[in-house]
């Protein structure tokens, strides 16, 4: 049985908001505290919710706000496993945006490079001007960080 907007607390058994949750990623992710983010991804996960792309988003984006690209990609290869089975997981460009800034700032090109070629095909939604221009910078960015400009 899946409950939609609601998560279940294991001690209390006391039913909260999936909103309380996602709030709570978010300010853990703005304070870098990445064993509490773990634990509240390890709980969303344990419980009987049905995490949408929302969620997932809110996981990835406060890994990625602790500094743990792997923790963002363990996230997003789920979206990517289980868009499979339901479009309505596919990521929006805004995820992708995030992970290839992350990978612009250690100067890993070649991810950004195939992040940026997937972006197109397998995002949901509009992606605007801003959003490719974005992502030839951060390609540019990745390039220079790797001194493979001068």
């Amino acid at each position: 049985m899946k409950l939609k907007g609601m998560i279940i607390l294991n001690s209390s058994r006391m039913l909260l908001p999936t909103q309380h949750y996602l709030s709570m990623l978010q300010g853990l992710g703005n304070s870098q505290d990445l064993y509490s983010v773990l634990k509240i991804v390890v709980e969303m996960k344990s419980s009987l919710v049905s995490i949408d792309r929302t969620a997932y988003t809110a996981m990835a984006d406060a890994f990625l706000a602790c500094g743990s690209i792997d923790g963002a990609l363990c996230i997003f290869g789920e979206i990517i496993k289980q868009a499979g089975d339901n479009k309505d997981l596919r990521a929006k460009p805004h995820l992708y945006l995030s992970i290839m800034r992350a990978f612009a700032t250690i100067g890993d090109f070649d991810m950004v490079r195939r992040l940026k070629e997937r972006m197109w095909p397998d995002s949901v939604g509009s992606i605007s001007r801003s959003v490719k221009q974005e992502a030839d910078e951060l390609l540019m960015e990745a390039a220079i960080n790797n001194n493979q400009v001068r």
